[in-house]
């Protein structure tokens, strides 16, 4: 737990450190402060990012979002059940494509921390159901894939985008790994 909690505040201090810099060490900034849906098959994601463009074909962002979601198991002689809900946050870089700064395709790594609080629930056929809750703190590595389409002289954003990734760092539940596919969108304002 101390290595993600010390990774992450590096990487805030490097994002705090590249953003403070003067319009004259870095392309004239861009910025967007974007409303996110992200939705898979088990879950959503909802949540606010801004990104300031560092350069024509580089920018950074930073991301506040809860998740909530619900999987279910069939096992042998009954099912299980997982429900979560957290709080995160997420860091990228994204690099973009012919030039243009903040339009068109773009893509990048990001990584991320979460907070979540979960129930297991058993329902068996043959004995009595049991349950189990919990809260985990996991570590989410992701890529991301989009284009972004600036509308109305620029100041309005739509990013439709692809993301997929996952490392779980679990505090109480044990390691996990696991992968998500999810699709989203984002709505803005750019500046």
């Amino acid at each position: 737990m101390k290595k993600i909690l010390a990774c992450s505040l590096v990487i805030i201090a490097c994002v705090i450190a590249i953003i403070s810099l003067p319009s004259s060490s870095i392309a004239q900034p861009k910025n967007i402060v974007s409303l996110s849906a992200t939705i898979n098959p088990i879950g959503t994601v909802v949540g606010v990012q801004y990104e300031r463009e560092i350069s024509t074909f580089l920018s950074l962002a930073g991301f506040l979002g809860r998740l909530e979601y619900e999987v279910e198991y069939d096992d042998e002689g009954g099912t299980s059940t997982e429900e979560a809900e957290g709080t995160g946050f997420q860091v990228s870089v994204f690099f973009h494509l012919g030039d243009r700064g903040m339009e068109g395709f773009y893509f990048g790594p990001g990584i991320g921390l979460w907070n979540t609080d979960w129930e297991y629930t058993w329902e068996h056929d043959t004995y009595n159901d049991e349950s189990e809750e919990g809260s985990s703190t996991a570590t989410d590595i992701n890529f991301k894939l989009g284009y972004k389409f600036l509308l109305a002289s620029d100041k309005f954003v739509i990013d439709p985008y692809v993301q997929g990734g996952n490392l779980s760092i679990d505090s109480e539940a044990g390691d996990e790994v696991g992968a998500y596919v999810a699709g989203g969108v984002l709505f803005g304002f750019a500046w």
